[in-house]
């Protein structure tokens, strides 16, 4: 069970208002664009009324909510500047809203520099910074290896002289005692010599005699 009750009228203020363009875009081309909407999209109750301007001209170029450029050329770029308004209790609220629209010969159209990309350019510069890096790491642990090598090569140098110095001294060491016997081995042999030729001389002695 319901009843329907009176409808109300809300009023309220015009709302401010934006253009939307169609083609959508403010940059266009003469003879590749032939038509230009500008519409100029708002709310209020009651409903807002519309008037376009361009640049600082003092006439309004057009009373409705859609403003369309036709025969586009040159001349047509500027300043489109949208006022909406309406009237509440006797008091007028006005909005504006303004759009800066392009229109080129193909000729002098400028080329658009396009903007380096700063995730490509922060990759570049971490595998640059990495990349360094490493190649710092890479010197130092060649430069390790070199110390490491060298230093081998003087304890092995090292070791060699003194396993010789070692062979010499223990021979030197060895040999006066090899000496030693073989001196004592010849003087005893010649005390035996001289013993028995001194024995056999006091025997031929006593025989003379």
């Amino acid at each position: 069970m319901y009843v329907e009750s009176v409808p109300l009228d809300v009023n309220y203020a015009v709302k401010m208002p934006t253009i939307i363009t169609h083609p959508n875009k403010t940059d266009c081309l003469v003879g590749f664009d032939t038509s230009i909407s500008l519409n100029c999209k708002t709310d209020g109750n009651p409903e807002p009324s519309y008037l376009w301007y361009k640049d600082n001209q003092i006439e309004a170029i057009s009373t409705s909510k859609t403003l369309t450029i036709t025969n586009v050329t040159t001349t047509n770029s500027g300043i489109y500047i949208c006022i909406v308004s309406n009237t509440l209790n006797d008091v007028i609220h006005t909005k504006r809203v303004q759009l800066y629209v392009s229109i080129t010969e193909e000729g002098n159209i400028t080329p658009v520099m396009k903007q380096p990309n700063c995730e490509n350019t922060a990759v570049v510069v971490v595998g640059t910074v990495c990349g360094s890096i490493i190649l710092v790491l890479c010197f130092i642990l060649l430069g390790v290896l070199q110390n490491k090598s060298k230093t081998l090569s003087c304890l092995l140098t090292r070791n060699h002289n003194d396993s010789s110095l070692d062979y010499v001294n223990t021979t030197q060491q060895q040999d006066p005692s090899l000496y030693e016997g073989v001196d004592h081995g010849l003087d005893v042999h010649n005390y035996e010599q001289l013993a028995r030729r001194d024995h056999l001389n006091d025997n031929a002695n006593l025989t003379n005699d």
